[in-house]
């Protein structure tokens, strides 16, 4: 029962993160503003820091102090969610160490299946978010 459960779980984040891929695409087509916000949403205190100068109406010198902040920003946050990142994965690798001695060898083939799918769609949102990187322009 904890196997299935386990399966479920794993399945259903793997669906979670398709579909959020998938939402990201969508907004591709939709316009460049949606694709920024879907494409980048752990970036979402950037955006909002970027979008600050049309949305409050600043003027010139407003917006060269709020780019400098932004720009100062910008490492600090990038750092936090590398470590972040480092973190996560430090811990996904030390419970998939424990889960796999649980499994038949008929489940550890749909586990490593589930993992490459995983591996296979990060690697595409990797790149998504690099030519979406790639193709926006600061508002500044």
């Amino acid at each position: 029962m904890k196997l299935n459960l386990l399966t479920v779980g794993l399945l259903g984040g793997v669906i979670a993160v398709v579909i959020g891929g998938v939402a990201a695409v969508a907004g591709f087509t939709v316009g460049q503003a949606q694709v920024t916000v879907i494409g980048s949403h752990r970036h979402c205190d950037e955006l909002v820091l970027q979008q600050m100068p049309a949305a409050l109406n600043l003027n010139f010198m407003q917006q060269e102090k709020l780019r400098r902040i932004i720009d100062r920003a910008h490492p600090q946050l990038a750092a936090i969610r590398d470590d972040a990142r480092q973190k996560k994965r430090a811990v996904m690798d030390a419970a998939i160490s424990e889960i796999t001695p649980l499994l038949t060898p008929e489940q550890q083939k749909k586990f490593d299946d589930l993992e490459k799918a995983r591996r296979d769609l990060q690697s595409a949102k990797e790149k998504l978010h690099g030519a979406l990187k790639a193709a926006t322009t600061p508002p500044f």
